[in-house]
């Protein structure tokens, strides 16, 4: 599920020193602040300034920091000027956020892709995908993760017959026996945008999938597990639509 969120630009309130990094970044922005106005007071009373801001993720070749503001919010540093979102972060599953710098929409502008997992307040884990412009960077473009369900059934194709389930994939089929996975099993649904991984590759976007089986009959949920197979597609998105290509597959 995604959301869209307003940037804030914090211009001078920040002041940025050169330290060693943190999560093995060699050199990043300090997030200090002579002001927090733009930041609600309940959201960093009581905080260390270290734990305040943690550094989430950078694309250092591109002078790109995402830090975090516990419990809530992040600070997206472009070549030095600090952008605040008020997304969510913390989530179950520990995922970390992301960010990655490239040419991502193919039309010669330098972007920043934000992925992000959060546990909502039903206690299920949602992912969301930000575009953000380097140019315009107060106006990120939500996208629809959701797509990527069909945009790898137009490639995968598969069946389920009794307990087993075949995916397709060129002349390669991957059949996984699920008779011990669940101990009913009723088949519900495929799902390819539950599970993903994104990472950046010589400016490309890409993402590895591994689909997650559901089963279940009559409103009840026997459960979903995660296959033994990991889908890597490359991601391009054009006017805040994400297409998918370059497919390969593999599997036990």
């Amino acid at each position: 599920m995604s959301k869209h969120s307003n940037a804030k630009i914090f211009g001078l309130a920040a002041l940025i020193l050169i330290a060693f990094a943190l999560y093995g970044c060699s050199a990043s922005p300090t997030v200090e602040y002579e002001t927090a106005s733009d930041i609600p007071a309940s959201e960093t009373e009581g905080v260390s300034q270290e734990d305040r801001f943690p550094l989430l993720s950078a694309a250092e070749d591109e002078n790109i920091y995402l830090y975090g503001i516990k419990p809530s919010g992040m600070v997206l540093y472009i070549d030095g000027s600090g952008y605040y979102y008020d997304w969510k972060y913390e989530n179950s599953s520990g995922i970390s956020p992301c960010v990655f710098a490239g040419n991502f929409s193919e039309d010669d502008t330098l972007s920043a892709v934000v992925y992000l997992c959060y546990t909502d307040d039903g206690g299920e884990d949602m992912s969301e995908l930000y575009l953000i412009d380097t140019e315009d960077p107060e106006n990120p473009v939500s996208l629809d993760l959701s797509a990527i369900d069909g945009e790898t059934e137009e490639v995968i194709d598969y069946s389920v017959e009794s307990e087993d389930i075949t995916f397709t994939f060129g002349d390669k089929n991957f059949i996984f026996d699920l008779s011990e996975s669940f101990s009913k099993f009723v088949f519900k649904s495929v799902s390819y945008s539950q599970n993903l991984e994104f990472f950046e590759d010589d400016g490309s976007l890409y993402v590895n999938i591994v689909p997650v089986i559901s089963s279940g009959d009559d409103g009840n949920d026997y459960g979903s597990i995660s296959l033994a197979m990991t889908i890597t597609a490359k991601v391009t998105i054009t006017d805040g639509d994400i297409s998918l290509s370059e497919f390969s597959v593999k599997g036990l």
